[in-house]
């Protein structure tokens, strides 16, 4: 793949703020969760274990390579606009949920096979239920302080308990009640 495929960190940026922009003029009381890109193995060696792929474009190392320092780059950018707290007002702000970001392996079952039932059928987006598996995850990390999110979710367990809010903080926990 050449260069010219790929959005540069600073577009990406100005992409999502953009996004953040539009939401914080027509969602009053909204806390934006971002979601900060994976790494790229968890779709592409899911697709070639499972499917036994073979194609030229996945199995170039360089371009895994490239797409991987973006996924860095662009994660990055999901930490730096929480951190710069543009978006926050008494009504809305934004939180980098990082459940994903020690992750680098496709999702495997309880007996260390590939989970093909967490990919959808083009095995590079999810399926419903790799969706759900990721959604309790989601909702688990949002309820954790900033600072101190699980950041190796373990996907390969859908029996997670799903967190609720606690006493002394029973609130979704964002970076200004982080500090508290």
């Amino acid at each position: 793949m050449s260069e010219e495929n790929y959005i540069s960190r600073g577009n990406y940026k100005k992409n999502i703020e953009e996004a953040i922009s539009i939401l914080r003029r027509n969602l009053p009381k909204t806390i934006v969760a971002i979601i900060p890109m994976w790494h790229p193995r968890l779709a592409i060696e899911a697709e070639y274990f499972i499917d036994k792929l073979n194609e030229e474009c996945w199995s170039r190392e360089k371009d895994v390579r490239r797409l991987h320092e973006l996924s860095l780059e662009y994660r990055e950018v999901a930490y730096e606009i929480q951190n710069e707290r543009k978006f926050d007002s008494s009504d809305f702000t934004v939180v980098a949920q990082g459940f994903m970001d020690q992750l680098s392996e496709p999702v495997r079952d309880l007996n260390g096979a590939y989970n093909t039932k967490f990919y959808a059928s083009d095995l590079f987006h999810m399926s419903k239920y790799g969706n759900a598996v990721l959604a309790l995850h989601l909702w688990n990390c949002i309820l954790e302080p900033i600072g101190k999110k699980n950041q190796r979710a373990d996907l390969s367990n859908d029996g997670v308990a799903v967190q609720c809010p606690k006493q002394p903080y029973p609130y979704i926990r964002t970076l200004g009640n982080s500090l508290l």
